[in-house]
């Protein structure tokens, strides 16, 4: 039978040369452990147990004499203090064990003594005394549990609403025959649901969790999220981690799904994914969702490359500085004139030296490609960037906005 993972916290407390203890259980996703916490408070008592380098604890059987014999497991209490967990604060201590199934104490002891200090005892429970069912992953096809299991363990989805355990109510269900179980939903319409965990083939639940399915039959979809104007595509997509079968091309909007018609493609493992490439030409593209091959695509979305676009994309929110000097970066489109120069104005302000901010000329160098330096306004408000030709105000291209706070 597997074991679970105990959490005991052993808290240490010096009140008039006494320490008191307590321990409390906590249920995990860890299998085959039994793991015990020791959280101590030094702050009054470093004296007590941080100077003093042999105090040590010890794991017996409930009952057991102290002799060295008996000891199951045991630790210096310096070496204890000096494992620190993770986002726990300097005071927090663990120690842990793989214990089999039965009853414990937890003894501390003095100076390498075996005069017991304080001690605590405690249960290392079976699988099925403590039942644990938790979501691992969700996609819009499938659920994976995560749970312990014993003989006949199954999990069945029911409506969330629904507080009858019998089989006439399960929606989709599996049997538990690992640590990870696996649930279709394509046959569940949308909605908000219940998982629950039952041992020996029974209906009474000894776990259970929630969970929301947008539905198979979704809208599905494929969106520009970002587009610096050339070369870089943020898109997002409908379909959900985890999938795997489906994926996104670009291509020319004029152009059939043909493989020789790909300018690229990419795999949806995730609902926000970005294109690479090259630099596109002037003219119209689609981005296309597909299932499986390209003879079934989805659904598309589509967008253009204009050759006014000057800059990329870039963050749109920016801390004040008074003497900052901000970087941009300006596409292949861009003229890069010698006389070109690039003004930061206010928003909606009309385009005249009146109005001008700052400004500098672009820039090419190998590792930045184009781009651009400006200082920053000194104030917050919205702004943007426009790129002139010929030390004129004549504007080429599109404007990039900004907002400093």
């Amino acid at each position: 039978m597997k074991k679970i993972m105990l959490m005991l916290g052993f808290l240490l407390i010096f009140t008039s040369h006494l320490y008191t203890m307590e321990v409390k259980f906590e249920k995990t996703n860890i299998f085959n452990k039994a793991w015990i916490q020791l959280i101590f408070d030094t702050t009054d008592t470093a004296s007590q147990i941080g100077s003093t380098q042999q105090n040590w604890i010890g794991i017996y059987k409930k009952g057991a004499s102290n002799e060295w014999k008996n000891v199951i497991s045991w630790a210096w209490v310096k070496d204890v203090q000096n494992t620190i967990a993770p986002g726990d604060s300097a005071k927090n201590r663990y120690y842990s064990y793989d214990l089999p199934d039965g009853e414990y104490e937890l003894r501390f002891f003095l100076d390498n003594s075996y005069e017991i200090f304080a001690s605590y005892a405690f249960e290392a429970n079976k699988v099925k005394d403590m039942p644990m069912l938790s979501i691992e992953q969700q996609t819009k096809t499938n659920i994976f549990f995560s749970s312990t299991y014993g003989k006949q363990t199954w999990v069945g989805i029911y409506q969330k609403n629904q507080h009858d355990n019998d089989w006439k109510y399960v929606q989709a269900w599996s049997w538990v025959t690992d640590t990870l179980t696996t649930i279709n939903l394509t046959d569940l319409p949308r909605g908000d649901y219940i998982a629950r965990l039952f041992y020996d083939n029974s209906y009474k639940d000894e776990d259970y969790i929630a969970f929301s399915h947008n539905g198979t039959n979704q809208e599905n979809f494929v969106k520009v999220e970002k587009f610096n104007g050339y070369s870089r595509i943020d898109f997002s997509s409908s379909f959900q981690v985890g999938d795997g079968k489906s994926w996104v091309g670009l291509y020319k909007k004029a152009n059939s799904n043909a493989s020789e018609n790909r300018l690229a493609w990419k795999e949806v493992k995730s609902t926000k994914e970005v294109f690479y490439l090259q630099t596109l030409e002037v003219g119209e593209y689609e981005l296309r969702l597909f299932d499986e091959n390209e003879d079934n695509m989805v659904v598309k979305t589509g967008f253009s490359v204009d050759g006014k676009q000057v800059f990329t994309f870039t963050e749109q929110e920016y801390s004040q500085h008074n003497s900052y000097n901000m970087l941009s970066m300006l596409t292949y489109f861009a003229p890069m004139g010698d006389e070109d120069w690039v003004g930061l104005f206010e928003k909606g302000a009309k385009k005249i030296r009146a109005n001008l901010i700052s400004w500098g000329r672009p820039k090419t160098t190998q590792g930045l490609s184009n781009y651009v330096t400006f200082k920053t306004p000194g104030r917050v408000g919205e702004f943007e960037l426009v790129y002139f030709t010929n030390d004129s105000y004549e504007q080429f291209g599109n404007s990039l906005s900004l907002i400093f706070n």
